[in-house]
Protein backbone atom coordinates (compact mmCIF):
# COMPACT_ATOMS: atom_id res chain seq x y z
CA UNK A 1 0.00 0.00 0.00
CA UNK A 2 1.61 3.40 -0.98
CA UNK A 3 1.18 5.42 1.97
CA UNK A 4 2.64 8.79 0.52
CA UNK A 5 -0.41 10.68 -0.07
CA UNK A 6 -1.59 13.69 2.02
CA UNK A 7 -3.36 11.78 5.36
CA UNK A 8 -1.30 8.57 4.52
CA UNK A 9 1.39 6.89 7.14
CA UNK A 10 4.56 8.69 5.77
CA UNK A 11 3.13 12.09 5.51
CA UNK A 12 1.73 12.31 9.19
CA UNK A 13 5.00 10.64 10.44
CA UNK A 14 7.03 13.74 8.40
CA UNK A 15 4.68 16.09 10.36
CA UNK A 16 5.30 14.63 13.68
CA UNK A 17 8.92 15.33 13.00
CA UNK A 18 8.00 18.88 11.56
CA UNK A 19 6.40 19.45 15.33
CA UNK A 20 9.39 17.80 17.21
CA UNK A 21 11.73 21.02 15.01
CA UNK A 22 8.81 23.43 16.66
CA UNK A 23 8.41 21.94 19.92
CA UNK A 24 12.47 21.80 20.37
CA UNK A 25 13.10 25.29 19.63
CA UNK A 26 10.08 26.29 21.79
CA UNK A 27 12.14 24.91 24.34
CA UNK A 28 15.07 26.65 23.31
CA UNK A 29 12.85 30.21 23.75
CA UNK A 30 12.24 28.54 26.82
CA UNK A 31 15.77 28.27 28.43
CA UNK A 32 16.87 31.93 26.51
CA UNK A 33 13.95 33.66 28.78
CA UNK A 34 15.43 31.76 32.02
CA UNK A 35 19.25 32.88 31.34
CA UNK A 36 17.83 36.28 30.78
CA UNK A 37 16.25 36.13 34.03
CA UNK A 38 18.77 34.71 35.99
CA UNK A 39 20.98 37.05 34.67
CA UNK A 40 18.43 40.34 35.61
CA UNK A 41 17.73 38.75 38.99
CA UNK A 42 18.90 40.41 41.68
CA UNK A 43 18.09 37.54 43.76
CA UNK A 44 16.78 34.27 42.63
CA UNK A 45 13.41 34.52 44.29
CA UNK A 46 13.16 37.69 42.22
CA UNK A 47 10.32 36.27 39.89
CA UNK A 48 9.45 39.01 37.60
CA UNK A 49 12.88 38.93 36.51
CA UNK A 50 11.85 36.60 34.28
CA UNK A 51 8.66 38.03 33.50
CA UNK A 52 10.66 41.01 32.37
CA UNK A 53 13.23 38.27 30.29
CA UNK A 54 10.55 36.82 28.69
CA UNK A 55 9.13 40.03 27.06
CA UNK A 56 13.00 40.77 25.96
CA UNK A 57 13.32 37.52 24.25
CA UNK A 58 9.76 36.69 22.57
CA UNK A 59 10.16 40.76 21.22
CA UNK A 60 13.53 39.84 19.24
CA UNK A 61 12.68 38.84 15.62
CA UNK A 62 15.31 36.63 15.75
CA UNK A 63 17.87 34.11 17.58
CA UNK A 64 20.28 35.83 16.42
CA UNK A 65 19.41 39.37 18.32
CA UNK A 66 17.97 36.83 21.48
CA UNK A 67 21.58 35.24 22.03
CA UNK A 68 23.49 38.71 21.70
CA UNK A 69 21.03 40.10 24.34
CA UNK A 70 22.10 37.55 26.58
CA UNK A 71 25.78 37.80 25.67
CA UNK A 72 25.48 41.48 26.76
CA UNK A 73 23.72 41.60 29.35
CA UNK A 74 25.97 38.90 30.77
CA UNK A 75 28.94 40.79 30.21
CA UNK A 76 27.36 43.58 31.98
CA UNK A 77 26.21 41.23 34.88
CA UNK A 78 29.64 39.90 35.93
CA UNK A 79 31.91 42.48 34.10
CA UNK A 80 33.37 43.19 37.94
CA UNK A 81 34.39 39.10 38.47
CA UNK A 82 35.91 39.50 34.90
CA UNK A 83 38.37 41.95 36.26
CA UNK A 84 39.57 40.43 38.92
CA UNK A 85 42.80 38.18 39.08
CA UNK A 86 43.08 35.12 36.66
CA UNK A 87 43.44 32.57 39.10
CA UNK A 88 40.25 33.88 41.47
CA UNK A 89 37.35 31.31 41.82
CA UNK A 90 34.57 34.11 40.75
CA UNK A 91 36.96 34.95 37.32
CA UNK A 92 37.42 31.37 36.46
CA UNK A 93 33.88 30.48 37.07
CA UNK A 94 32.09 33.42 34.82
CA UNK A 95 35.15 32.32 31.92
CA UNK A 96 33.92 29.13 32.76
CA UNK A 97 30.30 29.83 31.80
CA UNK A 98 30.92 32.14 28.81
CA UNK A 99 32.95 29.48 27.03
CA UNK A 100 29.68 27.12 27.89
CA UNK A 101 27.27 29.51 26.41
CA UNK A 102 29.51 30.29 23.24
CA UNK A 103 29.91 26.59 22.43
CA UNK A 104 25.47 26.41 23.12
CA UNK A 105 24.47 29.49 20.91
CA UNK A 106 27.48 28.33 17.83
CA UNK A 107 25.42 24.59 18.11
CA UNK A 108 21.97 26.89 17.84
CA UNK A 109 23.24 28.94 15.30
CA UNK A 110 24.16 25.69 13.18
CA UNK A 111 20.78 24.26 13.54
CA UNK A 112 18.42 26.80 13.72
CA UNK A 113 17.88 27.10 10.07
CA UNK A 114 15.66 24.17 9.91
CA UNK A 115 13.19 25.57 12.23
CA UNK A 116 12.49 28.50 9.67
CA UNK A 117 11.66 25.72 7.02
CA UNK A 118 9.68 23.81 9.12
CA UNK A 119 7.47 26.96 9.95
CA UNK A 120 7.07 28.14 6.49
CA UNK A 121 7.67 24.94 4.19
CA UNK A 122 5.15 22.57 2.54
CA UNK A 123 5.63 18.90 1.77
CA UNK A 124 6.17 17.64 -1.34
CA UNK A 125 4.70 14.40 -2.63
CA UNK A 126 6.10 13.88 -5.99
CA UNK A 127 9.09 12.17 -5.53
CA UNK A 128 7.64 9.22 -4.30
CA UNK A 129 9.10 9.60 -0.45
CA UNK A 130 7.44 13.08 1.53
CA UNK A 131 10.08 16.14 1.34
CA UNK A 132 9.69 19.22 3.72
CA UNK A 133 10.98 22.41 1.21
CA UNK A 134 10.27 25.92 0.73
CA UNK A 135 6.81 26.83 -0.21
CA UNK A 136 5.53 26.88 -3.27
CA UNK A 137 6.16 30.94 -3.64
CA UNK A 138 8.77 31.31 -1.49
CA UNK A 139 11.62 31.86 -4.16
CA UNK A 140 14.10 33.10 -1.95
CA UNK A 141 14.25 30.27 0.33
CA UNK A 142 14.50 27.76 -2.71
CA UNK A 143 17.52 29.98 -3.62
CA UNK A 144 19.44 30.54 0.14
CA UNK A 145 18.27 25.95 0.58
CA UNK A 146 19.95 25.47 -2.49
CA UNK A 147 22.88 27.55 -1.51
CA UNK A 148 23.60 26.95 2.01
CA UNK A 149 23.01 23.99 2.28
CA UNK A 150 22.89 21.91 -1.15
CA UNK A 151 22.45 18.55 0.04
CA UNK A 152 18.81 19.27 1.06
CA UNK A 153 18.39 21.42 -2.00
CA UNK A 154 16.04 18.47 -2.92
CA UNK A 155 13.92 18.70 0.28
CA UNK A 156 14.55 16.95 3.57
CA UNK A 157 13.32 13.63 4.38
CA UNK A 158 11.96 12.81 7.50
CA UNK A 159 14.69 11.11 8.64
CA UNK A 160 16.97 13.92 7.73
CA UNK A 161 14.86 16.50 10.00
CA UNK A 162 14.30 13.79 12.92
CA UNK A 163 18.37 14.59 12.91
CA UNK A 164 18.07 18.06 13.48
CA UNK A 165 14.99 17.56 15.84
CA UNK A 166 17.24 15.95 17.56
CA UNK A 167 19.80 17.99 17.96
CA UNK A 168 17.96 21.17 18.53
CA UNK A 169 16.63 19.19 21.67
CA UNK A 170 19.65 18.50 22.62
CA UNK A 171 20.32 22.41 22.25
CA UNK A 172 17.26 23.02 24.48
CA UNK A 173 18.29 21.00 27.44
CA UNK A 174 21.73 22.73 27.27
CA UNK A 175 20.48 26.18 27.78
CA UNK A 176 18.23 24.98 30.29
CA UNK A 177 21.18 23.77 32.24
CA UNK A 178 23.06 27.12 31.80
CA UNK A 179 20.33 28.72 33.20
CA UNK A 180 20.19 26.62 36.22
CA UNK A 181 23.80 26.77 36.44
CA UNK A 182 24.36 30.98 36.35
CA UNK A 183 21.35 31.10 38.54
CA UNK A 184 23.34 28.88 40.93
CA UNK A 185 26.46 30.74 41.09
CA UNK A 186 24.60 33.78 41.87
CA UNK A 187 22.63 32.07 44.94
CA UNK A 188 25.75 30.45 46.24
CA UNK A 189 29.12 32.67 45.17
CA UNK A 190 29.46 34.04 48.62
CA UNK A 191 28.73 31.35 50.51
CA UNK A 192 30.09 27.85 49.03
CA UNK A 193 31.81 27.54 45.82
CA UNK A 194 30.85 23.17 46.34
CA UNK A 195 27.22 24.45 45.99
CA UNK A 196 26.93 25.83 42.52
CA UNK A 197 29.87 23.29 41.31
CA UNK A 198 27.90 20.26 40.61
CA UNK A 199 25.17 22.11 37.96
CA UNK A 200 28.01 23.65 36.41
CA UNK A 201 30.20 20.87 35.91
CA UNK A 202 26.52 18.71 34.80
CA UNK A 203 26.74 21.01 31.89
CA UNK A 204 30.93 20.53 31.47
CA UNK A 205 29.91 17.18 31.11
CA UNK A 206 26.79 17.61 28.74
CA UNK A 207 29.06 19.60 26.46
CA UNK A 208 32.12 17.11 26.32
CA UNK A 209 34.45 19.98 28.18
CA UNK A 210 36.78 19.64 31.04
CA UNK A 211 35.37 20.01 34.23
CA UNK A 212 35.63 23.25 36.20
CA UNK A 213 37.79 23.13 39.49
CA UNK A 214 37.92 26.04 42.27
CA UNK A 215 40.26 26.76 45.01
CA UNK A 216 39.21 26.24 47.90
CA UNK A 217 39.33 29.98 49.55
CA UNK A 218 39.65 28.45 53.20
CA UNK A 219 42.76 26.72 52.36
CA UNK A 220 44.70 29.87 51.35
CA UNK A 221 46.53 30.96 48.12
CA UNK A 222 46.60 28.87 45.08
CA UNK A 223 50.29 28.37 45.01
CA UNK A 224 50.37 27.06 48.66
CA UNK A 225 47.53 24.99 47.82
CA UNK A 226 49.46 23.08 45.39
CA UNK A 227 52.48 22.66 47.19
CA UNK A 228 50.06 20.78 50.03
CA UNK A 229 48.33 18.76 47.95
CA UNK A 230 52.12 17.85 46.20
CA UNK A 231 53.72 14.90 47.64
CA UNK A 232 56.71 15.54 50.22
CA UNK A 233 59.38 13.87 49.79
CA UNK A 234 61.20 11.59 52.15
Amino acid sequence: MDNNFEGGEDYQKILAQIGNVTMAVGGIDNGLAMTLGALLAPAPSAGYALELASIFVFSARSMTQRTELIIKTFDLRFAPDFARHKNHNLRRTVEFLEKAYRRIFESISANIWVRNLAAHGSIDLSKGEPRLIPALFDFEGRKRLATKHPSYAGGMTRQQIAKYAGLLSEDSKRIGLLAHSISMFLQWSSVDHKLFLEPINLLAADLGIAPLRLQDPRAGPPMRQARNKAPHKK
